[in-house]
Parts: structure tokens; C-alpha cells; sequence
């Protein structure tokens, strides 16, 4: 049963009526549609057939969406802030997301992979460790509290090649270093301090704080940067990109965003 409600899923994304019934008498769907035709008709008379039906959606995506939404196996998973959530769940976001609403990033993927994009929220009953850093967004800088809750990172990863549906090939997980520039970029990432400079200082370490939080998939997209730019720029203005990638590509880390489960229907 779960395969056809995810088959209905899809189809009623793309706009189209969809129907379960029972296989054993296939003919059953002339009924079907002969009751749907005259269910409008209060004079009508013809009994209802055993079914269900999935109304289509009034705003079907486009098929990169679909393709991106239910095709591609995700490589990683893009964790995003409940502002950026909010956002994204309009569908006159474009389904683009800035660096700015990435609070972290979780598994190895390469730029143009499908990655999962989820939200945090902490497990019933823990309490979050107030000590560790949270880089809080301003106007024209970022700035370091410590007296503010915790926004944990995602323990260092390290980054796998292996052949997806996602990407016929994948790019260099790194586009100007090695292996082992990735593996030391994962433990001491790059940020821009209040004036404006790059901070390459190591970052104190959350790992322990991981277990605390309860990590939800709400969508899925289009990575435009891998695992270790993403990283680097999160919470950070487009603006920044350049100067700490040396190179922009686009202002959007992730695009082609559908989200599947929308901020109303989750609790925090």
C-alpha cells in the first residue's frame, strides 16, 4: 500500500487524478469514472464503486522539480533554518536557497547532486548546550556570542566518490585542493570575522550535542556547491561566496527545492 500512496504522490504533483482500487476486476474503472462524471448530478443513481480517489494539485511543479523530488537518490542533506523553511514553502521562493538560511550539512556530496533538505529541532526532553559558539547573522558581518543557545555542527565527514543517479559524473569534491584540503577544511572552516576578514580559525567541536536533535526531511534539490563549500558559506551572505570560494557560480547553494512538508504541519 505504501508504494501506491507514493506513486499517487507523484502523480497528483504533476496534476493528474489518480485512483486506487481493486485490481481483481480491472473493468471496474469505467464505473469509476462513470460515477466521477455524474457524482455532481443530485438526480444521479449510479452507486458508488469501491475507491479512492487523489485530487491533483492546483499548482503541479515543473518536471526538473518532479524529476529532482522523486527520481534522484540524495547524496547528502542540506539543514536548513525555520525562516528559510517558511520561505521555501511559498512557491514564489523559486525553490532557491541562499547560504544565509543553512544552519549545517550532513554526508559527501559533489555540485550537482540531489541533496535532502531538512530542519532541526530539538528531541523531546534533551536540553541544548549553551556553550558552544552560535554565529549570529548582522547587516554587513557575522559575530560571535557565546551566551546564546547552541547551534551544533554535524560531526567531520569524510567525503566518498561514488557513482549516483543523481549526476552522470561527478566533479572534484574540491575544486582548488586535495583530499586532505577537504579533510582540513571539515574540522577548521573558514568564516568572516565583524571586519569583514577571513577567520580560519579552528571552531570549538558540538558532536556531543548531535544526538540531541531530532533531524526532519521536508524536501529535496539541486546542489549547486559540494559538501565542503556549502559548508563554509552557511549562514553567510551570496556576497561572501567569492571571497571564500574564489570562485561564485550562483548565489544559490541549493535550487530546484521542492518541499513536500510544509512548517504547519510540524511541531517545534
Amino acid at each position: 500500500m505504501e508504494t501506491k500512496i507514493i506513486a499517487a504522490e507523484i502523480a497528483t504533483a504533476a496534476g493528474t487524478t489518480t485512483v486506487i482500487t481493486t485490481s481483481k476486476n480491472p473493468s471496474n474503472i469505467f464505473q469509476i469514472i462513470e460515477y466521477s462524471t455524474q457524482a455532481e448530478d443530485a438526480q444521479s443513481t449510479v452507486a458508488r464503486p469501491p475507491h479512492t480517489v487523489f485530487l491533483p494539485s492546483q499548482t503541479p511543479v515543473r518536471d526538473l522539480k518532479a524529476w529532482t523530488a522523486h527520481t534522484l537518490h540524495p547524496s547528502g542533506t542540506v539543514i536548513i533554518d525555520h525562516g528559510a523553511h517558511q520561505v521555501l514553502s511559498r512557491r514564489d521562493s523559486g525553490g532557491r536557497l541562499l547560504p544565509i538560511g543553512v544552519v549545517d550539512v550532513q554526508g559527501g556530496f559533489a555540485s550537482g547532486q540531489a541533496v535532502r533538505i531538512a530542519i532541526r529541532r530539538p528531541k523531546p526532553g534533551t536540553a541544548v548546550d549553551t556553550n558552544t559558539v552560535l554565529y549570529t547573522r548582522q547587516e554587513d558581518s557575522l559575530t560571535r556570542t557565546s551566551n546564546s543557545p547552541s547551534t551544533p555542527g554535524t560531526p567531520a565527514l569524510t567525503a566518498t566518490i561514488s557513482m549516483t543517479t543523481s549526476i552522470a559524473s561527478l566533479e572534484p569534491l574540491s575544486r582548488s585542493g586535495s583530499m586532505s584540503d577537504i579533510s582540513a577544511a571539515s574540522s577548521g572552516l573558514e568564516t568572516i570575522t565583524e571586519g569583514g576578514e577571513i577567520d580560519s580559525r579552528p571552531k570549538p567541536s558540538s558532536e556531543g550535542d548531535d544526538d540531541k536533535w531530532e533531524i526532519i526531511e521536508v524536501g529535496r534539490g539541486l546542489a549547486n556547491y559540494n559538501w565542503v563549500e556549502i559548508r563554509k558559506v552557511k549562514g553567510l551572505k551570496s556576497s561572501y561566496i567569492t571571497q571564500l570560494l574564489g570562485y561564485a557560480d550562483s548565489e544559490y547553494v541549493v535550487e530546484n527545492i521542492t518541499i513536500r512538508i510544509p512548517p504547519s504541519i510540524i511541531t517545534h
